[in-house]
C-alpha cells in the first residue's frame, strides 16, 4: 500500500508484525496472536508494577501519591475502592489513577 516505505524502514515484511518497546529499545514479539496470548504477554512482560512495600523503588510519582493517599484508611474504605477498581477492569481506562 501507500505505507510501503515506512514498512520497509521498520523492517516489516509480513502482517501482522508486532513489536514492543522497553526503555526505548525495540523488540520483536514472536508469541501467539490471539487475545489471551497477547494479554498474558502484556501482563507478564510489559505491565508496570508498583509494590506498596517499596514505593520509592517501584512506583511512579503519581502511583506513589495514590498509595500514600490510601495508607492508613480503614478496611471499609479500602474494600470500597477495590470494588470500584475491579468494576472498571476490562473497560476503557487510562494510566491515570
Amino acid at each position: 500500500g501507500n505505507h510501503k516505505v515506512l514498512c520497509d524502514m521498520a523492517g516489516v515484511t509480513g502482517y501482522p508484525t508486532v513489536r514492543y518497546y522497553l526503555d526505548g529499545k525495540e523488540y520483536p514479539y514472536d508469541g501467539g496472536r490471539g487475545f489471551e496470548a497477547l494479554l498474558g504477554f502484556v501482563r507478564e512482560e510489559l505491565d508496570v508494577r508498583c509494590d506498596v512495600n517499596a514505593v520509592a523503588e517501584t512506583c511512579s510519582e503519581k502511583a506513589g501519591r495514590y498509595v500514600d493517599k490510601w495508607r492508613g484508611r480503614d478496611g471499609g474504605a479500602l474494600k470500597k475502592e477495590i470494588d470500584r477498581l475491579q468494576g472498571m477492569e476490562g473497560g476503557d481506562m487510562t494510566i491515570d489513577l
